[in-house]
């Protein structure tokens, strides 16, 4: 009978011990505060890379548990945040610490967030919702949008927020003061990523095409009236920008046959200069790259 008695006690103890550490929270490696970064979320490994942006050798893997497709900075720099189409909740890691700072939960189906200096504007593809909420995760207003809300950019210039969205060709144009859509546009089909280009007023956007069509151009849209004023030649689905002092790079995500290649465009759509480069991406689509840098 006590045999019976301890060997009992000792599962009980063992299913205690199992639980804890089923709840602590993962502890992955620091990265260090004093070093320029550059974060990769591999989606296919469900992992997040650290790489040195001036030796180009990765620091450390964080191996995550949840289908993270995107990483996010928060203004203090040193807090990453991390979400998920499929993943019913977000979670902050401190970089230099490499702890667990605290998690919310959300609707399944966030594609992008947006941070300002005081708010975080979160996308949510599938209940069709921009969500305006705190750094603690309480949501202060929900602006309604039209279908499949994708990425989101800010245009302070005109002050707007500018949606991306993925199904129907559309973009929606969102008035900051009002938290309203105040314009709808035309685009191109399967659009996912977009850049706002203030010195010459206009809106870079680009995606992968429907159907048959493989879109190879990126469009080019007024910021003043959404109308479109270019369609610029590119690879093989054009899917994220990057903008210097004196040039828009486009990446684009190549096919089967072709690499991922980037082309670098002046400033001005319409003088239509540009220089191609190939690069070596090829599962550019299972990245989301962003820059941590703690300099």
């Amino acid at each position: 009978m006590e045999d019976a008695y301890d060997a009992s006690s000792f599962l009980f103890l063992l299913i205690i011990v199992v639980l804890l550490a089923s709840c602590t929270p993962e502890t992955y490696t620091p990265i260090p505060r004093n070093k320029s970064v550059v974060g990769v979320v591999n989606i296919k490994e469900q992992s997040l890379s650290f790489v040195d942006y001036n030796t180009k050798k990765t620091m450390a893997t964080w191996k995550m548990k949840n289908p993270v497709t995107k990483a996010i900075l928060l203004p203090d720099g040193d807090t990453v945040m991390l979400f998920g189409q499929d993943m019913d909740e977000m979670m902050m890691y401190t970089l230099s610490t490499g702890k667990e700072k605290k998690r919310w939960r959300v609707n399944k189906g966030v594609t992008d967030v947006l941070v300002t200096k005081h708010e975080l504007l979160v996308v949510n593809e599938k209940d069709g919702t921009v969500s305006v909420m705190t750094f603690d995760g309480k949501v202060k207003e929900t602006i309604a949008t039209p279908p499949s809300p994708f990425s989101i950019v800010a245009d302070d210039k005109h002050r707007q927020w500018i949606v991306i969205h993925f199904k129907d060709g559309a973009i929606s144009f969102i008035d900051q003061a009002t938290k309203r859509v105040k314009r709808t546009v035309d685009t191109l089909d399967f659009a996912v990523s977009g850049l706002v280009v203030a010195e010459t007023d206009e809106l870079w956007v680009g995606g992968h095409g429907s159907g048959a069509y493989i879109q190879q151009e990126a469009y080019v849209h007024s910021l003043v009236d959404g109308r479109l004023l270019a369609r610029v030649k590119a690879e093989t689905m054009p899917i994220q920008f990057s903008q210097t002092s004196e040039a828009v790079y486009v990446l684009c995500h190549g096919s089967k046959s072709s690499n991922c290649t980037a082309a670098r465009f002046v400033l001005k759509a319409n003088e239509g200069k540009e220089r191609q480069y190939t690069c070596n991406c090829r599962y550019t689509m299972r990245y989301s790259t962003t820059d941590l840098s703690h300099d």
